[in-house]
């Protein structure tokens, strides 16, 4: 299997008040413990950064498919007992997560991680999300084994 699993342009388009209750949350790209993310972000400070998590219920910060079951039980049982998260991007510390890490952007920074790493955009309240390559946040994503398959 080729390293390179896949490879996008993403920019973030989508008001905080029409997000889907899972987009308002930290979230893991797949869970193999071999795959690695790498973001490059093409905009600059003002479009927030990337954040990354520790789910309180369980402890976890990175869920793989072993992990998987405890962490979605988790879950469910936190949005039962505290409701779905405010329509907003995740800012900081919540009732179900607390934020262990913040990687701003800066233009031409690349972060690499693995992507069983709970994760979100941290995307201020109060940037603009424009459509327009030249004024929006858009990074590049892309996604490697970081073993031979």
């Amino acid at each position: 299997m080729p390293p390179l699993v896949d490879c996008f342009y993403s920019i973030v388009t989508t008001p905080p008040a029409e997000l889907a209750p899972i987009q308002r949350l930290p979230h893991v790209d797949g869970l193999e413990p071999d795959r690695l993310a790498i973001l490059i972000y093409l905009s600059g400070e003002a479009h927030g950064g990337t954040a990354f998590f520790r789910q309180r219920a369980t402890g976890f910060e990175t869920v793989d498919a072993a992990r998987f079951p405890a962490f979605e039980a988790a879950l469910h049982k936190g949005v039962s007992a505290n409701g779905l998260p405010p329509a907003a991007y995740i800012a900081g510390d919540t009732a179900l997560y607390e934020q262990v890490a913040m990687i701003e952007a800066r233009p031409n920074r690349a972060i690499i991680y693995r992507s069983h790493l709970l994760h979100c955009a941290r995307i201020p309240a109060e940037v603009p999300l424009s459509p327009d390559p030249r004024k929006g946040r858009l990074t590049v994503n892309a996604f490697l084994w970081s073993t031979s398959k």
